[in-house]
This record gives C-alpha cells, sequence and structure tokens, in this order.
C-alpha cells in the first residue's frame, strides 16, 4: 500500500481506499520517517524482524506505522517481517483497512475500556438510546423541563436499583440491534478498532455469568454488513482465568460498537495496569 500525500486516505494495491485518522496517519508519517534509515539498516539489508507495540494512541500510531513502513519496504510485507501489538487503540481504519491488516496486526481491548470505543458511529448508538429514555422520562413527567420534572427525576434517581427499570434488559438489547443495523459499516466517517482483536472482558458479577454467555455470543454473531466470507468468521476462544474470559474477533464485534457504562471501569480498564493484570490472569489459566 501507498498513502497519498497531503490526504488522510491509503490507497491499495488493488485501486481500492482506505480511509483512516487525519492525525494519527501524520504522527503515523513522522514517525516512520525517522525510523527508516534504521529499519532499512536491520530489518531489510539484515532480515531481522519488526515488532510494533504501543498504547491508547500509541497502539494506533503503531499500525498506521506498520502499514508505511510495508509501504516502503515490499520485502517486510514479502517475507511478513513486521507485526503489531496494540493494546487499546482507538478507531483508526475504516472497516477495510481494519479488517485486511489482521495478518500482521492484533489489538487487545481491555473490558469496558472506553477509549477503543470512541467512534462516531458508538456515539450514534448511544443518542439513539438517550433519544428513547428521554421520551420515556417526558411521559412519566420526569426530567429537567421545570423544577417538578426535576424533582421526579431525582426522586427515580434516589430509588436506586430498588425502584423499577425504566428499561428491561430486552428493550435496550432490541433497541441497541436495531441501531446497529441502521449504520452503514461502510460510512466513510465510521472508524473501527484494526486488526484481529483480543477482548478481554469479566461478568458483571459472579451470580451473573448468563452475561458472560449472552456476550460472547453477541461476539460470534455480530454484524459485519457486507464483508466478505474471510472477515466474517471469527475465531472463538474463551479461557478460565478466574473471573476473566477472552474472545478472538475483529473491530466491527458487538460489544465494540456501543459505549458499555460501567461507572468508572471505562476509564480504569484502559489503563496498563489493568491490561497487564487481565493478561496475567488468561496466561496463568493456560
Amino acid at each position: 500500500v501507498e498513502i497519498c500525500r497531503g490526504e488522510n486516505i491509503i490507497i491499495s494495491s488493488d485501486g481500492s481506499t482506505v480511509r483512516c485518522h487525519e492525525g494519527v496517519l501524520l504522527c503515523s508519517r513522522r514517525l516512520a520517517e525517522e525510523v527508516r534509515d534504521v529499519v532499512q539498516t536491520l530489518a531489510v539489508k539484515s532480515d531481522y524482524c519488526v515488532r510494533i507495540v504501543g498504547h491508547s494512541l500509541g497502539a494506533s500510531v503503531a499500525v498506521i506505522t506498520a502499514i508505511l513502513l510495508r509501504s516502503m519496504f515490499s520485502t517486510l510485507a514479502d517475507r511478513d517481517a513486521v507485526r503489531v501489538h496494540a493494546f487499546a487503540p482507538p478507531p483508526a481504519l475504516d472497516v477495510d483497512g481494519a479488517t485486511s491488516c489482521a495478518p500482521f496486526v492484533t489489538s487487545v481491548v481491555n473490558n469496558a475500556d472506553i477509549i477503543p470505543r470512541g467512534s462516531v458511529a458508538n456515539l450514534a448508538v448511544l443518542l439513539e438510546l438517550l433519544t428513547v429514555i428521554d421520551g420515556k422520562l417526558e411521559k412519566l413527567g420526569m426530567g429537567l423541563g421545570g423544577p417538578k420534572r426535576a424533582a421526579a427525576l431525582l426522586r427515580k434517581l434516589s430509588q436506586g436499583t430498588r425502584g423499577d427499570l425504566l428499561m428491561e434488559w430486552h428493550e435496550v438489547r432490541d433497541l441497541v440491534d436495531e441501531t446497529h443495523r441502521k449504520i452503514d459499516l461502510r460510512d466513510p466517517d465510521h472508524l473501527f478498532v484494526p486488526g484481529r482483536v483480543l477482548l478481554i472482558y469479566e461478568p458483571w458479577s459472579e451470580r451473573d455469568k448468563a452475561s458472560a454467555s449472552t456476550r460472547s455470543k453477541s461476539v460470534e454473531q455480530s454484524d459485519v454488513g457486507s464483508l466478505s466470507s474471510s472477515h466474517q468468521e471469527e475465531q472463538q476462544v474463551v479461557k478460565p482465568g478466574g473471573t476473566v474470559r477472552c474472545s478472538c474477533t475483529y473491530g466491527t464485534a458487538a460489544p465494540l460498537r456501543l459505549f458499555e457504562v460501567d461507572a468508572l471501569r471505562m476509564v480504569t480498564d484502559h489503563l496498563t495496569t489493568s491490561h497487564e493484570a487481565g493478561l496475567d490472569c488468561l496466561i496463568d489459566s493456560c
């Protein structure tokens, strides 16, 4: 592949275009130029392999840098000499780019981490949910439109788990599924986590083991639109490690196509220490 100058698209050998995050692309271009001479000396002339590891924004830069290096030196691509391990990468490539780099890119997403889910498509799902919730609150006389509605909303919130649910689980599931069907995976503005994705997750509670089973099945049955059959195949790898599970999938999997609201876990699951703990648990179980 090669990168068109001045544009945030990737042109592949068959003439198709792949869009990527412009800011990540600019950083990756600069990094690729900085390491070009070293890579040429050690990897091209001396047959060493290149391993690129990154976390968060650095993970997405690692992926695009690898694509650039494979474009600069065709021998690296020919002998599969570039590999990427991306931890918690933000969505950086469109659906074609995210799936086509799976042979040399492995991304790790930890539980409820919000960063790999920070996409325009996921924001659309969240807004759809909030719209429905707002409508239900209005019917119940709750909301922020006046002191009475606000007081009623605060009383409802104060009930916590003791109060009646505003939406049943199956209603939320059906709404998410319907919203996913409306979203075009090939929309040029929709980006995804790149490569093969190892999704590490924990059941919400020991007593709710059904949640883990449902989440695993949702990965296996994720809607991947009009992708080729090779991209539709998802290897299901579930390993018990305490309460930790792991599924092998792609960035188009259903659990990655919505924000998983889990209080502070959305933030703490992004930390490198959380990744280390989850991976250690899985390794110990092998």
